[in-house]
């Protein structure tokens, strides 16, 4: 933005600052000959070095203008310091003129005395404040251009970190990037937003007093409602080049451009929360607070009366209305009709902002006497003002606008930078990083970090031949094959490879802009013309010692260019002086085809990538900066950035007590069932024979296992029960044993089902929560032996008669109970409904024990029942957490309230730790935290502007004595990012565990159970719980912030903030685990101010809540899950791909200009295509694949064949011995015709037997054909027509389906 209001308009010649290495650091090398003329040439070389040093000490080559790179804007070439001081105080203010002279003489061109702007302002970015990624950013839009996108992949994948950068730079630059002058009459119905300030002139006139433009609604998409607290100014302009009457001083006459005052007014877009893939359908709601004129330039202004009015436009430039919201029942429409305006708020019709005065015949202004406490003319503040309910309006839901206007992605911006201008900022950064390397060097590390398809220009072979009339050159096409041959045939030759790369050394110093060898230009001032080029170069030049003197030679150089690593060879004759003619050997890649403008530019991604992922460039951005942190002395348009946020935090479970305890709940359920054994007695009670447990479910599997189970006497934990039960007899009064079997399922949904199973509503959560903790216990009763005979006399000779004659036994039968372990020690008051004291379960009233089955009463010496019970048991933490008391429902609403109660009670977890940034509180420093923990559900003045849970809190709570959570003195800014307030989150809960240590260590615990004791034993919990977070706090954890749904947003702008309905729905939505929206951690809290109101108003404190996050958790939040679906995306490259009908690999790519060498390239192969063998025998086959040369739209030939830059790259299809797919197993090997898959499910059992892959083609082509011959002689005999023969089964075939053993995939 600097650059393009610093600069004129236009595209100038210039690109920046060309600063060459000194010509002898080229040469601090190995010497390049070591004979006696290299030696004495070297030794005279550093005694000329020594010599011109000493007449210009410390002197370095001057410095030139660069060219303006491919699509950048550029910069005029005569920039001198009156031009730098004019454009800086028109843009920056006067306090910079001081500045100016020194500015100047740091990026001057000593001889012509002129600056580049471009290396003042990379200069500038490399120093100041930001991450290596905002530079980057700020680097790219120095040289951006816009061209047409394509889909090309860049060697270095897109990371996550890099698209956060631009998505937050990009939308802080709209915000603070407002319309600085007037749009021209074409762009007006562009605009998102235009609105127009009317004044009344008369009774039948009332001119325009002026307009205010919303060029996008992408800086104002919210998820909540628009709040005074989050107030912009907007400028409104002059109408064309003439200021309406009324308006300026007598004889003032605008430009067009001029600013008449301001609109303070806040705007928010809510995108439609069901239709997340059309933002430009949602709602718009503007808050109006004030209008202000200029008094100079607006005469009489407190008699405007201003009236404004908003349109939109389509996509054809018409005028749209944009119709108001109406939250009123027809009855209430019918009582303000025609004035409800004036009694009541904005409500139907369309969204206009009418005069705050009415004026009589006579022209008098008054009030409309409506009791508007801020309406009108506000005498002190000079500004006319709107009250609340007439300034805040909305739109209809669902409103729809132009998708431009809503959409993030914006072609219209800079898309794109050329690879010559990555050099340009390469070089830049390494030169002021204090990096010793050569221009060419630069270029070489640039190309390696920017280049897509990573290929890096330079020289890979060079030789001097002699060029006899025996030696037949063209016969060898590399120059290997020479070196070979040149023993045997007697050819000459010198390798000459390290003087041409000294000599590209000079050739990149001596040519600002370009890479090319044997390019010169002069270096003298600005950009003068080309100098003639010499018509021929000497072998001395290029500090070749002529090894053939006399004689004709040829030059051979095999080179690699840029862009997309193709490799040529050049052939230069040199005749016998030692000289030749020279042509420029193009090692630039040319960057106006549709080839070279894909290959040598890079997407704003891309670049920003390339520089976070590069070591040496990333690192020394990084380093390359401020170290002055202080919030001291910080620029007024920073200041908002540095005032402490106010925030409470939950963590939630911060020592895994709930997660272990989970765990422990789904390995031993904590439910026990208690078998008893009665006699049944006809009017009496039935005889108690003894009680077993059933084993624990952790030793019960999914198929039934046969327990045999000792009876005994009530045990300590048993059901009580005096009535049948007798507690003093000893252990052997109570014999035999109970024989069952017994299964448990768990959970009873098979695990797959449930991943599948819908989860976006509460209602669909809960349900699936429910049945991740519920499973199936099958238990069948099958015996009893050895009971104790209970109806028997105790008489002797009685008894012994009873026995003998069979009439001694009992009437036995079984009878189950069911006890939640989790509730076992708890007091009877904290007892969910239907279960009683000791965790029995009960019946309605509390009273009588609730049996889980009852068998038959068999009466038999020994009874045998064999019958089986099926029940569904919750693990027992669960089903204490979910049961809820009987509630009286007289309404629908109360009954939807509890249930909603009910299904929250599956997902929600206590047990938070509080923390709170912002307060200030007495005794501590500035920002501070305050008092406010668990969220209260209620607040006086409701949600906020944003869709977080903020509340607003009277001011006389905002001073209290430090509580626990807020006294660690950290305070979080608008500037810090997610990651960095976790880092202060870890440091806050440090000092507060120390402050806990201090509390608890301060008396010792005493057994009287006093308030001091709970208090110790508190803080010793608390200082755990930090100490955990300290410890733990990791990348797992993620940072949420409350967004509310569209319902309590309607209660909100109606008003309703008082009632029930309100209350209950934020207490609901509170709970609610999918109510909470993951934060980025790369993202700062500017850059969720608009959505989410951090910062908004210092009076409002945001609630956050912190998750460790789980596969569990997805189940709970469906915006953690879709959350964590976009990070896993991020994560995924094309080094993965591994479809059945594609696969990531490498193929050979043919060089044709460098003897049809190979080199081995990533591409994406499409699924095969099969020559089918032509006979049992040859069951191998042969496969091609077509395959797409990933980073580099070239065919195997080394041909361009590329499609439109929208399109992707040429396809070329390769036989299989030129493609290695990098999967172990890939997919798409498999077999494609469904009648092999028959035969090839057989191959492992046959590998099985002992039959070898070749054995097992052989064999499944035998089965083939055999089914194929008695088809055919079925249909000779129907006389249908004849089935063609079926293609073979291949070994490759064979291979894939052995190791693969999901072959019904295939």
């Amino acid at each position: 933005t600097m650059q393009r209001a610093v600069m004129p308009r236009g595209r100038g010649p210039i690109g920046g600052m060309f600063r060459p290495t000194p010509a002898r650091l080229l040469h601090i090398a190995p010497e390049t000959d070591k004979d006696l003329r290299g030696t004495v040439s070297s030794w005279a070389s550093w005694v000329a070095d020594r010599i011109t040093a000493k007449i210009n000490p410390g002197l370095p080559p001057p410095p030139c203008f660069l060219p303006r790179p491919p699509g950048a804007l550029g910069e005029p070439d005569n920039w001198d310091i009156s031009n730098l001081q004019a454009s800086l105080t028109r843009t920056l203010g006067g306090e910079w003129s001081a500045n100016v002279q020194r500015l100047h003489q740091f990026f001057q061109n000593p001889l012509d005395r002129k600056a580049s702007m471009c290396e003042m302002f990379a200069a500038m970015i490399c120093a100041s404040k930001g991450t290596a990624g905002e530079k980057a950013m700020a680097l790219f839009y120095l040289y951006a251009s816009t061209q047409p996108l394509h889909r090309l992949n860049h060697i270095t994948p897109v990371i996550h970190s890099a698209a956060t950068v631009i998505e937050r730079i990009e939308g802080n630059m709209t915000i603070g990037g407002q319309l600085q002058r007037r749009p021209k009459a074409e762009d007006i119905k562009k605009m998102a937003l235009h609105f127009r300030i009317f004044t009344h002139a008369s009774r039948e006139f009332s001119p325009v007093l002026g307009e205010v433009f919303i060029p996008s609604l992408v800086p104002f998409m919210t998820q909540g409602m628009a709040n005074r607290s989050s107030f912009q100014s907007f400028p409104i302009f002059a109408l064309r080049d003439e200021l309406p009457a009324g308006v300026g001083p007598p004889g003032y006459r605008g430009s067009g451009n001029g600013n008449i005052g301001e609109v303070r007014m806040s705007i928010s877009w809510t995108p439609s929360s069901h239709l997340e893939d059309q933002p430009e359908i949602g709602q718009l709601g503007i808050f109006l607070d004030s209008i202000s004129f200029n008094k100079k330039k607006v005469e009489n202004h407190q008699d405007k009366n201003p009236r404004m009015t908003v349109v939109t436009y389509d996509s054809r430039g018409d005028e749209v209305l944009i119709p108001r919201w109406d939250p009123r029942t027809v009855g209430q429409r019918f009582q303000t009709l025609g004035s409800q305006v004036f009694i009541g708020e904005a409500f139907g019709e369309h969204m206009e902002f009418p005069e705050t005065k009415w004026r009589d015949v006579f022209g008098y202004l008054h009030d409309h006497g409506i009791g508007f406490a801020h309406h009108g003319w506000n005498e002190t503040e000079k500004q006319w003002m709107w009250d609340p309910r007439i300034g805040k309006q909305y739109s209809v839901e669902d409103f729809q606008m132009r998708h431009d206007l809503c959409s993030t992605d914006q072609q219209s911006r800079p898309n794109t930078i050329s690879l010559k201008s990555c050099r340009i900022i390469a070089e830049g950064i390494l030169q002021r990083s204090l990096h010793h390397l050569t221009n060419r060097q630069a270029a070489l590390i640039a190309d390696q970090a920017f280049s897509r398809s990573g290929a890096v220009p330079g020289i890979l072979e060079a030789i001097l031949v002699e060029d006899g009339a025996t030696v037949n050159l063209q016969s060898f096409e590399r120059i290997r094959d020479l070196r070979s041959a040149a023993p045997e045939r007697g050819i000459n030759f010198v390798d000459v490879r390290h003087q041409l790369v000294l000599a590209h050394e000079e050739s990149v110093t001596g040519r600002p802009g370009s890479i090319n060898l044997f390019s010169h230009r002069a270096r003298v001032g600005g950009l003068s013309p080309m100098i003639q080029e010499e018509p021929k170069v000497s072998l001395g030049e290029l500090h070749i010692t002529d090894p053939f003197p006399g004689k004709q030679k040829v030059l051979w150089i095999r080179f690699v260019r840029s862009g997309d690593g193709q490799r040529f060879n050049a052939h230069y004759k040199v005749d016998g002086r030692g000289e030749f003619l020279c042509h420029a050997l193009e090692m630039d890649m040319e960057c106006d085809s549709a080839a070279g403008s894909m290959q040598m530019n890079l997407t704003k991604e891309e670049f920003v990538t390339c520089i976070l992922a590069n070591p040496i460039l990333g690192e020394a951005l990084r380093r390359m900066t401020t170290f002055d942190n202080s919030v001291r002395e910080v620029p007024t348009w920073r200041q908002h950035l540095e005032k402490p946020l106010r925030l409470n935090v939950a963590i939630t479970d911060p020592e895994h007590e709930e997660a272990d305890a989970d765990f422990m709940d789904a390995v031993t359920v904590q439910q026990s069932i208690l078998l008893e054994v009665y006699d049944s007695d006809r009017g009496s009670l039935a005889d108690f024979l003894g009680e077993c447990w059933l084993p624990t479910f952790d030793r019960l599997v999914s198929t039934p296992t046969a327990f045999v189970l000792p009876l005994m006497g009530p045990q300590e934990g048993t059901r009580p029960d005096s009535a049948h039960k007798e507690y003093d007899k000893p252990e052997e009064f109570y014999t035999g044993n109970l024989f069952i079997e017994a299964s448990w399922v768990f959970p009873a949904t098979d695990v797959q089902d449930l991943a599948r199973m819908p989860s976006e509503t509460l209602e669909q959560r809960a349900k699936r929560e429910a049945m991740l903790h519920t499973g199936t216990l099958t238990i069948k009763i099958v015996k009893a032996e050895g009971l104790r005979q209970a109806d028997v006399s105790s008489v002797g000779f009685v008894r012994r008669f009873q026995e003998s004659s069979g009439i001694a036994k009992n009437d036995a039968y079984v009878i189950a109970y069911i006890k939640n372990e989790s509730c076992a020690t708890d007091p009877e008051a904290d007892l969910p409904p239907g279960i009683g004291k000791g965790g029995w379960r009960v019946q309605a009233g509390g009273l009588i024990h609730d049996s889980l089955f009852k068998t038959s009463v068999i009466s038999e010496l020994i009874p045998v029942w064999d019958e089986t019970f099926t029940v569904t048991l919750q693990t027992g933490a669960f089903e204490k957490r979910t049961k809820q008391r009987m509630h009286l429902d007289i309404t629908s609403r109360a009954q939807k309230q509890h249930e909603k109660e009910r299904q929250l009670a599956a997902l929600t977890e206590g047990n938070d730790l509080q923390l709170r940034f912002g307060e200030k509180l007495p005794g501590l420093q500035k920002g501070s935290s305050g008092i406010f923990g668990a969220m209260s559900g209620r607040s006086s003045s409701g949600l906020l502007s944003s869709s977080s849970g903020s509340t607003s809190h009277p001011s006389h709570l905002t001073s209290r004595v430090p509580q626990p959570g807020d006294r660690h003195g950290i305070n979080v800014f608008l500037g810090d990012s997610i990651f960095q307030f976790k880092k202060k989150l870890v440091e806050a809960c440090r000092i507060e565990s120390a402050l806990e240590e201090r509390v608890a260590s301060s008396h010792t615990i005493t057994t009287s159970g006093s308030k001091s004791d709970a208090d110790k034993i508190a803080a010793k919990k608390r200082k755990a719980q930090y100490e955990a977070i300290a410890r733990d706090l990791n990348y797992r954890y993620v940072v949420m912030v409350f967004v509310p749904s569209r319902d309590l947003r309607d209660l909100y702008r109606a008003g309703r903030t008082d009632g029930y309905q309100y209350e209950n729905l934020y207490n609901i939505e509170f709970a609610d685990p999918s109510s909470w929206q993951p934060l980025d951690p790369l993202r700062t809290f500017q850059h969720y101010a608009g959505m989410y109101g951090f910062g908004s108003n210092e009076e409002d404190l945001q609630h956050l809540r912190i998750v460790e996050g789980s596969e569990d958790y997805k189940t709970k939040n469906t915006r953690y899950r879709h959350f964590a679906e976009e990070e896993q995306e991020w994560r995924r490259s094309l080094e993965h791909v591994n479809k059945a009908t594609e696969c990531y690999g490498y193929a050979k790519y043919i060089h044709r200009h460098d003897a049809s060498s190979t080199e081995w390239r990533p591409v994406l192969a499409e699924r095969a295509f099969n020559e089918a063998p032509t006979s049992p025998s040859d069951s191998k086959g042969r496969k091609r694949f077509r395959v797409t040369y990933v980073h580099t739209p070239v065919s195997t030939l080394g041909e361009m064949q590329v499609a439109n830059p929208g399109e992707d790259a040429a396809k070329v299809t390769l036989d299989e011995s030129y493609v290695l797919l990098a999967p172990m197993q890939p997919k798409m090997l498999g077999t494609t015709n469904l009648q092999h898959v028959e035969y090839l499910r057989k191959a492992r059992t046959m590998e099985d037997q002992g039959l070898t892959e070749e054995q097992i083609t052989q064999s499944l082509n035998k089965e083939l054909m055999a089914k194929f011959q008695r088809t055919q002689e079925a249909e000779v005999r129907e006389q249908r027509p004849l089935t063609k023969a079926p293609q073979l089964i291949t070994l490759r075939e064979v291979q894939h389906a052995l190791r693969n053993p999901d072959l019904g995939a295939a």
